[in-house]
């Protein structure tokens, strides 16, 4: 049987030569996943496996990432490999990152979403001067129950300064 080369090693014979880019980062040169992040091949008590590249590269140099803990890219570039753009967080932080960073699309900015920044507002000074929540949400062609996650902060806060985000 043949030995088996250990996961670290592979992914630095990979990286050799690879030289970073202008902003610092390493892009991993070989598989990635659908979401850009650098794959390679390994064994675990299961059988065959991926690991994530960027994973790999952490825990080389700071140990095991304590359960609960992601690594997150300070970069926002999946695929890169560079440890002064790794950091660990929490998942929290992960995705509050990637909303201040602007990768995920929120309010009106959204493919999904049924009402505009303007609306939203416009909403909320209407119930605010007394306007039913079932003629509101009839007008605007939404769901009643929109509507109060609007008014009670649950969605469009960062608008509306109700809520959660306020």
């Amino acid at each position: 049987m043949r030995k088996r080369i250990p996961v670290e090693v592979r992914i630095a014979r990979r990286l050799a030569g690879v030289e970073p880019d202008e902003n610092g980062c390493i892009d991993w040169p070989g598989a990635r996943t659908a979401h850009g992040y650098g794959v390679a091949g390994t064994h675990d008590a299961f059988g065959p496996t991926l690991a994530y590249v960027h994973r790999v590269r952490f825990e080389e140099v700071n140990g095991p990432i304590p359960d609960g803990q992601v690594i997150r890219h300070k970069c926002d570039r999946p695929c890169c490999t560079a440890i002064e753009h790794l950091e660990i967080g929490s998942q929290a932080d992960n995705a509050r990152d990637a909303v201040e960073r602007g990768r995920i699309q929120t309010g009106e900015r959204s493919p999904s979403a049924r009402l505009t920044d303007k609306k939203v507002l416009a909403i909320c000074e209407r119930y605010d001067a007394g306007e039913r929540v079932p003629d509101i949400a009839r007008e605007y062609g939404v769901s009643e129950s929109l509507v109060y996650l609007v008014l009670q902060g649950e969605r469009w806060a960062h608008i509306t300064g109700r809520g959660r985000a306020a």
